[in-house]
């Protein structure tokens, strides 16, 4: 009577057992799959956004968010690099039209009138974008640490800045990180 229910035991735990556990095998804990870690969303810049844009990097900036307001800076910097290559390519393009073609109508002549002005307040708003964000690239770069980029930004804009003695103005407050960066002590 025992022996059957040996048997019958052994059976019922024989067919409970995985077989490679049956074989000296040691099972595995499947392996959970990989996470995703959320990636910072890259901010798509348009001529729509890119004031709105720059105002919540200046937020950030404030904030000492460093590496999030130098994201947000470097995308504007390089749209309005971009912006810029490409007006400076079309305005030649209009002047050329106009004053090379007498055959153009008067409403067609009005037309690329005021396209022009818009190219040309188009060039002064990214002209003036490109500035504030490489100053504020420069200022990121140098609260990071990294004076050799920092320098570049900064360089760019005390060359294309305006000049001015305002405390507040870009290029002064650009001269005085670079003062800062180049360890030049007293007034310069």
């Amino acid at each position: 009577m025992v022996l059957p229910f040996l048997i019958t035991l052994s059976i019922v735990f024989a067919l409970t057992l995985n077989p490679a556990v049956c074989q000296g095998q040691t099972r595995k804990a499947p392996k959970p799959p990989p996470q995703k870690t959320a990636q910072p969303r890259e901010t798509t810049i348009n001529d729509v956004n890119v004031q709105s844009v720059f105002k919540t990097g200046e937020a950030l900036f404030k904030k000492e968010q460093t590496d999030e307001s130098l994201r947000i800076f470097l995308g504007i910097y390089r749209y309005s690099r971009d912006m810029l290559t490409f007006l400076e390519i079309v305005r030649p393009n209009y002047e050329k039209l106009l004053s090379e073609n007498p055959s153009l109508t008067q409403e067609q002549k009005e037309e690329l009138y005021i396209k022009q002005n818009r190219v040309r307040d188009l060039t002064s708003k990214y002209a003036s974008l490109r500035i504030e964000s490489a100053y504020y690239v420069g200022a990121a770069y140098a609260k990071r640490g990294d004076a050799e980029q920092a320098r570049k930004y900064l360089l760019e804009v005390c060359q294309t800045a305006p000049f001015s003695l305002n405390p507040k103005s870009t290029w002064l407050k650009s001269k005085n990180l670079l003062l800062a960066l180049f360890q030049l002590e007293g007034e310069f």
